[in-house]
């Protein structure tokens, strides 16, 4: 996912809120100004493979469906309103059928999504993208979170001694450091060695690499404990709030390329401020450091990895 997370802005009706003081300043990237929505979702499965079920599908449907479904009137919980290149976005937040959910759209439906939260593991969108003036793109996105342990692999005459480092909130992207073995010495050969995997395993020798390499290396392997610090924090600051940080990364992520204010907003509307604010903005920072890494993983194991 290169690149495709949001810099989180702080949203203006959230200025008030006094918890908004101690709101961290991480590390987003800018977003590219488009995103191309089936790109986008097929990135995600990819990437993240089994550690997160993805089910996607893509349809296009009539300007009426869409409108229907802002227009639509339910016995509203909250409305929140803000504003992103002068253009105007509205969440609301609903239950029905002991289902909540949280509608957002623009003033200008150009962009229009439906959430829903069935449970701490689940979350499905409906996002609606305008194509012209009588059609939309409706991407719907179903997410199940689950946690998947990152094995441990061997490969011959090389012992990992280090521990498995692997990216905490999404991906299977980790690193395990070791050693040469001589068998008929049984003693180390003084080689350094790195192991690097996601949805396979590669091995590197590390203590004969050039500057360049070796710099793709480093920058690896601190973009996954960066990604897991974020991780870390957001899961510290949820902690008595009730909210899971997967059911909130989920949420985050099935609305990636909504607005940065709107992303914001939505996690208010469904879980409320304060904490989940501050938790929002690591998560995302989180989910950038993986794409980080997923981009030095794909050049190690290309060039000069090899497949174990």
């Amino acid at each position: 996912m290169k690149k495709k997370f949001l810099s989180v802005v702080l949203v203006a009706s959230l200025i008030a809120n006094l918890l908004t003081s101690y709101i961290p300043r991480c590390n987003a990237k800018e977003v590219e100004e488009s995103i191309d929505v089936q790109e986008y979702i097929e990135s995600l499965a990819d990437e993240y493979g089994e550690d997160v079920e993805v089910e996607h599908s893509v349809e296009t449907v009539e300007e009426d469906e869409v409108t229907d479904i802002v227009e639509t009137e339910q016995d509203v919980m909250d409305t929140r309103v803000s504003k992103e290149d002068g253009i105007k976005y509205f969440v609301e937040t609903y239950i029905e059928d002991g289902v909540k959910y949280i509608k957002a759209y623009s003033e200008d439906m150009e962009y229009v999504s439906l959430t829903a939260i069935e449970d701490e593991n689940s979350v499905t969108s409906e996002v609606y993208t305008k194509t012209d003036d009588a059609e939309y793109e409706k991407n719907t996105i179903e997410i199940t979170a689950e946690n998947v342990e990152t094995q441990s692999v061997k490969a011959q005459d090389v012992r990992y001694n280090g521990p498995v480092v692997n990216t905490k909130i999404r991906g299977k992207y980790y690193y395990q450091e070791g050693y040469g073995y001589d068998s008929k010495k049984k003693k180390k050969n003084g080689k350094a060695y790195l192991k690097i995997g996601c949805n396979y395993h590669y091995r590197l020798r590390t203590d004969n690499l050039s500057d360049s390499k070796q710099d793709k290396v480093l920058a690896y392997k601190s973009s996954i404990r960066k990604s897991n610090s974020c991780a870390y924090k957001a899961e510290a600051v949820l902690v008595g709030s009730g909210v899971s940080l997967g059911v909130l990364a989920g949420l985050i992520w099935a609305n990636i390329i909504c607005p940065a204010t709107v992303i914001v907003d939505i996690c208010v509307a469904a879980f409320g401020g304060g904490a989940i604010v501050t938790a929002a903005h690591f998560i995302i920072d989180s989910f950038d450091y993986v794409g980080d890494a997923h981009d030095y993983y794909e050049v190690i194991k290309k060039y000069y990895g090899t497949r174990i």
